[in-house]
């Protein structure tokens, strides 16, 4: 009986690069070994290999171009969150957080707005009334017998920062501090962190309209943190401080 050895020929060049392409398709889903995909490419003729080589340039093009778009589709993404991030931190521009051993125990009649009005006059000497609180509440979950934290919102901007000025001066035991969105909490968490380990390289460290200002002993240059990147940037100019 006679054979056709072009189209065996045809049919086993069809399989192999079958097969191939299922080997691809196993090893990029994590369930083939490449040295397969090689023993296969290894059985093909010189005709064929040239074949995949096309096709394998064409598919590394194509990868290259999702990778591009995914990258993009990435930066877009981190740039919305940023925006939204500046957005929430402008919205709580005129919003402190008070705390400390000066603040009275709860009661479960507390009006929140005239003990913080007396708590502020008491250890701060500043004269505020209600009407220059728009919302104030107590922070966390109820407990009785504890001097839960306020979050106030002020009708006037101007006096949030002579409330935090008040602080540096005479020290209280009241602490007022800017209301950060989490996302700038956790960029000033570590940061502090920083600071207290080499307390003596920071002059400064504060916050002011939700930047984080950072000023260094024996230089000039305040450093501003808003976001990871300029976080990383100061980390690298001062690797030291990675020294926890």
């Amino acid at each position: 009986m006679a054979y056709n050895t072009r189209n065996s020929s045809s049919a086993t060049k069809n399989i192999n690069l079958e097969k191939i392409n299922q080997s691809i398709i196993l090893n990029i889903e994590g369930g083939c070994d490449i040295n397969e995909v090689n023993h296969l490419l290894g059985s093909l003729t010189g005709e064929s290999q040239a074949l995949v080589k096309v096709l394998t340039k064409i598919f590394s093009v194509q990868i290259s171009g999702l990778s591009q778009e995914v990258i993009g589709l990435q930066n877009r993404i981190q740039e919305l969150k940023t925006n939204q991030d500046n957005l929430d931190q402008y919205q709580r521009r005129d919003t402190v957080i008070i705390k400390g051993p000066a603040l009275p125990q709860e009661s479960t009649n507390d009006h929140t707005a005239s003990i913080v009005v007396t708590t502020i006059k008491d250890n701060q000497k500043i004269n505020i009334n209600p009407n220059d609180i728009s919302v104030t509440n107590r922070l966390g979950p109820q407990k009785q017998q504890r001097n839960r934290s306020f979050i106030v919102k002020f009708l006037n901007r101007s006096l949030k920062h002579d409330l935090i000025d008040a602080c540096v001066s005479l020290r209280p035991q009241l602490y007022i501090n800017e209301s950060l969105t989490p996302k700038r909490e956790s960029l000033f968490s570590p940061i502090l962190t920083i600071r207290k380990t080499h307390k003596h390289k920071f002059q400064q460290c504060y916050t002011i309209e939700g930047n984080i200002v950072i000023k260094l002993r024996n230089t000039t240059v305040k450093h501003t943190i808003n976001d990871d990147k300029r976080l990383m940037s100061f980390l690298e100019k001062y690797p030291e401080m990675m020294d926890n």
